[in-house]
């Protein structure tokens, strides 16, 4: 029988406002790019550790130990996958922050147990885990405000665009799909994310 972690329902919104108030409090609230690295290393003193092939032979990109002291990374994206490494810290963040009452009371202190962990636990409950971690790490490293000035400032260099759009009778749900991927494009890298995680 599966085992259920009586996960809380946590709304998009108020998943936002933890992220935003987990950023004012870390005082990097206006910094760019949000330093997810230096919070997890100095801030909360978790050990973030390369672990070899660990993508490769478990499709899994990070963990966290249950006595949240340690945060797995695969090692190829630690050394070479900037936004995908920043974006899997914040998750695990999202975890640590989110769900620290779940992970303290599971034994989970190494790949054999977070392997058995996985098998074990409902499926719905870890997905929901999973949902959660990722809507946090999102609106971790591209917080709102942020986004809605730096969105303003790069809408004003697609004018030009919009217009042309315009003139050649284009709908508006026709020419914004592009205009929205070329700006998380360019936002991307100022934010040090995919632009995937900037257009959700």
């Amino acid at each position: 029988m599966p085992v259920t972690l009586k996960v809380a329902y946590l709304s998009y919104k108020q998943i936002a406002r933890i992220a935003a108030e987990s950023l004012e409090g870390f005082g990097c609230k206006s910094s760019l790019p949000i330093p997810v690295e230096h919070i997890i290393d100095n801030v909360y003193k978790i050990n973030i550790i390369p672990f070899p092939y660990l993508f490769a032979r478990f499709e899994i990109n990070a963990f966290t130990s249950s006595d949240l002291r340690n945060i797995y990374v695969d090692e190829y994206l630690y050394e070479n996958l900037t936004p995908q490494y920043r974006f899997t810290l914040a998750h695990e963040l999202g975890h640590i922050i989110l769900h620290k009452k779940i992970y303290l009371n599971i034994e989970m202190k190494n790949l054999e147990q977070w392997k058995r962990f996985i098998s074990e636990v409902d499926e719905i409950d870890y997905r929901q885990l999973e949902f959660q971690a990722n809507n946090f790490a999102g609106l971790f490293l591209v917080p709102g405000h942020l986004l809605e000035r730096t969105f303003g400032q790069q809408l004003s260099g697609q004018l030009k665009n919009i217009d042309k759009s315009k003139r050649q009778k284009l709908k508006r749900e026709e020419y914004l799909p592009w205009i929205v991927e070329v700006i998380a494009s360019s936002l991307g890298p100022i934010f040090e994310v995919d632009p995937q995680v900037v257009k959700i």
